[in-house]
């Protein structure tokens, strides 16, 4: 017996904005910079700052009816590091705090810190991860696999403080940008990983 399985599997990515907004809005509904003119001053690339987003942050795209039961395992793992500001005490001078003012859309839903069951960058990393890999599992013989909404769409936007009227307020604060961008040291990455296996 021979069976079809044809099944296509695209990822693709843009990770980083070579521009940010400059006095300038964001529409709220399509995270959409309405102008945008100012360049990182280096290379136009790789820049994480307030009024910068991408919308194709990652995609991945699955395609075809295998005529055999298969199963779908999507592993995504999003890693911040140096997302924390000088919040110095007296009892302890050298203290740090956390201030992550991403905000991550998977598939239209927003995951940020302040979002319920978001507190920390430890859990604003778990949610990402869990969104992206939802829908994994067994699937029948002859399901499409663009009926079964494994599909992802992920983007980032960090709103310029004069946006935060569309935004969330809470993320934005100029004082934590500037200490932030002084530390020089947040970074984002995220890797995603997707194969589809034929059962027997």
């Amino acid at each position: 017996t021979v069976a079809d399985w044809g099944v296509g599997i695209t990822l693709s990515s843009d990770a980083f904005d070579p521009q940010y907004a400059k006095d300038t809005t964001i529409d709220s509904i399509s995270h959409t910079v309405v102008a945008s003119d100012t360049t990182d001053g280096t290379d136009g690339t790789n820049m994480v700052a307030p009024g910068t987003k991408k919308d194709n942050f990652a995609s991945l795209e699955f395609t075809g009816v295998p005529e055999v039961a298969y199963n779908v395992t999507k592993t995504a793992n999003l890693t911040l590091t140096g997302w924390t500001i000088p919040a110095p005490t007296e009892q302890n001078p050298s203290a740090t705090a956390e201030y992550c003012p991403i905000v991550f859309v998977v598939n239209d839903t927003e995951y940020y810190i302040g979002a319920t069951g978001i507190t920390s960058v430890a859990t604003l990393q778990t949610a990402v991860k869990n969104a992206i890999e939802a829908n994994s599992g067994n699937y029948a013989a002859n399901t499409n696999l663009e009926n079964i909404d494994c599909d992802v769409a992920v983007s980032w936007y960090w709103a310029f403080d004069s946006q935060s009227t569309n935004y969330k307020a809470a993320l934005n604060d100029d004082a934590k940008d500037t200490a932030l961008g002084n530390a020089g040291s947040a970074t984002i990455t995220l890797t995603i990983d997707a194969v589809v296996t034929q059962l027997d």
